[in-house]
């Protein structure tokens, strides 16, 4: 994934740069309540990476195949969000 990264172009690059600019100045999130984890099933963290690498190759399939090099499609609704989205999730997932 650290490849991919290292590829993109530099308005990926911008992006990814506000994304970790914009985590380390969110204040921290409350835990949930153990009231409120009884209502969903547990995930493991291999479940959990495994989706994430999973959610991670499509886009860079659909990236493939996109004009614009975009892991997420550009005939869907809101693709700069998604593609924000995307960045996001692959530098928390490299880290």
């Amino acid at each position: 994934m650290r490849k991919m990264i290292a590829r993109a172009p530099w308005s990926l690059l911008l992006a990814a740069a506000a994304v970790e600019i914009a985590v380390a100045q969110a204040p921290p999130r409350q835990a949930p309540t153990p009231a409120v984890l009884q209502n969903y099933p547990a995930v493991t963290e291999a479940q959990l990476t495994g989706d994430l690498a999973r959610q991670l190759s499509d886009g860079v399939a659909q990236a493939a195949k996109s004009p614009f090099r975009t892991g997420a499609s550009v005939t869907d609704f809101d693709v700069a969000s998604h593609s924000f989205g995307f960045v996001a999730t692959a530098l928390l997932y490299a880290s």
